[in-house]
């Protein structure tokens, strides 16, 4: 119980510290707002018409504010994610999001693939919140895709390999949704001023910043890069001195 005080407290702290009238907090509580009516329309119609399927509309909208909301959480509460770390299997962790997020994907019309080739040691991070942060960047992409025009069906490519800085966890799209350009405006959103519901911010900006600064806390920080000719953002870890998992 003391522990969940102090949290609060802290994120308390933390909201009034870096502003609730920053663009990411206007965002999450512009769509939040816009979600929950769609919502309750949605269940209203539903009732009226027999119409079961708008049910799905509101589940799948409920879950993915749920997402940004528990990252913006995550994001607010940071003080201890880099001293919180302990082994994790990076491969075991992907194939854990891509399950969760598969009926996501389906429902925005994309497949989700998974690739481990090999053994990899497990990493050095804060496995709830790098659960968070895969999880909230699996919706960014799906949603990105949904935004795209493609001539096939879009697929979305979970990925662990190795470089030079450690361990790489990625994630990948055949359709270029996200790129250079788009991480660099979500690294130049946070205290800007505007509104809170230009593209800049609406098109996914918040998520990948939120994302990009937890991540920057347990890895080597988000960057654009390559896999097999896909494009997507990836994070590298340090493996730990445990064991290889797979």
């Amino acid at each position: 119980m003391r522990e969940s005080a102090e949290k609060y407290i802290r994120l308390e702290q933390n909201m009034y510290s870096k502003g609730a009238n920053n663009p990411i907090f206007s965002y999450i509580a512009q769509n939040l707002r816009s979600e929950l009516t769609k919502i309750t329309s949605n269940i209203e119609y539903a009732q009226l018409s027999g119409d079961v399927s708008l049910l799905d509309d509101s589940k799948y909208s409920s879950q993915y504010m749920l997402r940004l909301i528990e990252c913006y959480l995550d994001f607010l509460d940071q003080t201890n994610i880099s001293q919180n770390v302990e082994p994790v299997s990076l491969s075991a962790l992907l194939k854990n999001v891509a399950s969760s997020m598969a009926p996501y994907a389906k429902w925005q019309q994309c497949d989700l693939d998974l690739n481990v080739a090999g053994r990899y040691q497990p990493v050095m991070a804060n496995r709830e919140v790098l659960n968070t942060v895969l999880t909230s960047l699996s919706s960014v992409f799906i949603v990105a895709q949904s935004e795209v025009k493609h001539k096939a069906r879009p697929v979305i490519t979970y990925a662990v390999t190795r470089s030079n800085k450690g361990i790489t966890a990625g994630i990948y799209s055949n359709v270029e949704a996200i790129n250079s350009a788009m991480l660099k405006k979500a690294r130049n959103l946070y205290g800007k001023s505007g509104n809170p519901m230009s593209a800049s911010v609406s098109n996914g900006s918040a998520g990948l910043y939120m994302a990009d600064s937890l991540l920057n806390n347990m890895s080597y920080g988000l960057r654009v890069s390559k896999f097999h000719k896909m494009t997507g953002l990836s994070a590298s870890f340090e493996p730990s001195k445990q064991i290889a998992l797979v």
